[in-house]
């Protein structure tokens, strides 16, 4: 399943939109309702994000770190670095002792955001807690 993110966002960074919009299609063939899915494909074909914003909503009550995750990449996505960054904040603040959040520092979606104060903060904090 990650592997086909990363395929579909190193393909989204070189330009090849209908590849990366394949990766992401099979992505979502194995895992229908995949946020992180809906949105590669979402930002491939210049749709809208509702079906990953609505993928979240339904998973927020049963999987709270992995939906706070999904939001702030969402955010990352559109390109709002400190929203994405008060999101990672939120979810590491309330996450119990343990791994959440180590998929973050590896995550394509947030690429484009990862150089900005705010969300370097976040990785900090995140690697804090690692410790």
């Amino acid at each position: 399943m990650y592997s086909l993110l990363g395929r579909g966002s190193a393909l989204v960074r070189s330009g090849r939109r209908d590849a990366a919009a394949d990766a992401f299609q099979e992505a979502l063939s194995l895992y229908p309702r995949h946020p992180l899915a809906l949105i590669g494909s979402a930002v491939t074909k210049g749709e809208s994000f509702a079906a990953a914003d609505a993928a979240i909503a339904d998973m927020t009550p049963f999987k709270p770190v992995q939906a706070g995750i999904a939001r702030a990449a969402l955010l990352a996505s559109r390109g709002e670095a400190d929203g994405a960054a008060a999101e990672l904040e939120a979810v590491l603040t309330e996450a119990p002792p343990g791994f959440a959040g180590w998929q973050v520092p590896v995550l394509p979606l947030f690429r484009q955001v990862a150089d900005t104060p705010s969300l370097k903060a976040t990785l900090k904090h995140l690697a804090d807690r690692a410790r």
